[in-house]
């Protein structure tokens, strides 16, 4: 229990850190998704850098809003 907390720990020091004004800009082009109808494609990002070993991440959304994910190498 107390090995899994101190990953968890590890885990959260590991992330990172966005400025307010990047922040902002995501929730923009989550709106902009959302208002979104029909098929979707995310922008492409180094998935690599961007999640943690074993992560799943939308890859796309087809025309009858079927999700498909990838997920990231350990």
């Amino acid at each position: 229990m107390v090995e899994s907390g101190q990953r968890s720990s590890q885990r959260l020091d590991d992330r990172i850190k966005h400025t307010p004004q990047q922040f902002q800009q995501a929730l923009s082009g989550r709106e902009q998704l959302i208002a979104t109808k029909g098929a979707y494609a995310p922008e492409t990002i180094d998935v690599s850098t961007s999640f943690f070993p074993g992560s799943y991440y939308l890859t796309s959304v087809d025309e009858n809003l079927c999700r498909t994910y990838s997920k990231t190498p350990y």
